[in-house]
């Protein structure tokens, strides 16, 4: 997926510095460390826990990890070469925002790439839609409001990043969900599963997300423009 999304942003391959919005614990963070050398990069995420993991799994790397807001970041104006957004976009209540301060830090010429989930296009959605959404952004944090493909694209264009391209890649991650469902039903991880009920919860959930994508209700969508 990493590499993929860095072909699609037509990325460079030379030494820089990078924002990952919404890091997690770091995963892609490192991967694109490895991937560069040379590269550092800062991750932000809200979560306390997240930003300590990620400092634990990072020892050794030029990576630093943060807890910040994404809709109002402390870094100054043009700080990195790249912004890179992996599933976080969706969970930010104001994407407008977001833009805004992904395209205020990327440096002029430099790249933001972000990949999220979406709804369908749109406003006709029906209350069995709207329930499953509902179902779907309790569990996994998102706010009310949905954005489309083309609802990214136009807070992208209006923060001011050029050369804005979307694509819809949803077919291509079906097997994860699909995977996911089957590796938590494998005996050695079930009991794990059983014994969290933030865990299970997420793993009982992921069933809507699958029948959502094959649906076309929720939609994996891939962006990336230029500062």
């Amino acid at each position: 997926m990493i590499d993929k999304l860095l072909q699609f942003g037509e990325a460079s391959s030379d030494d820089s510095s990078f924002l990952d919005v919404g890091c997690g614990i770091g995963g892609s963070s490192r991967y694109l460390c490895k991937r560069a050398e040379g590269a550092s990069g800062v991750g932000i995420t809200l979560s306390t826990y997240q930003a300590r993991r990620g400092r634990e799994l990072s020892k050794g790397y030029p990576l630093h990890f943060s807890v910040m807001d994404a809709q109002k970041m402390l870094f100054p104006t043009g700080r990195f070469d790249m912004v890179w957004s992996l599933e976080a976009a969706e969970h930010v209540p104001d994407k407008a925002k977001l833009f805004r301060e992904m395209k205020r830090v990327v440096k002029p010429g430099g790249k933001v790439i972000v990949a999220a989930w979406c709804k369908r296009e749109g406003t006709d959605l029906t209350e069995a839609e709207v329930r499953r959404l509902e179902k779907i952004g309790s569990t996994y944090c998102l706010p009310a409001e949905w954005a489309s493909k083309k609802d990214m694209v136009s807070f992208a264009e209006a923060c001011g990043l050029t050369d804005v391209k979307a694509e819809d890649w949803t077919k291509r991650v079906l097997p994860f969900w699909k995977s996911l469902i089957l590796r938590a039903l494998h005996p050695l991880v079930l009991p794990h599963v059983l014994s969290d009920w933030t865990t299970l919860k997420g793993a009982l959930a992921s069933r809507h997300v699958l029948m959502a994508q094959k649906k076309g209700l929720v939609r994996f969508v891939v962006l990336v423009g230029t500062g």
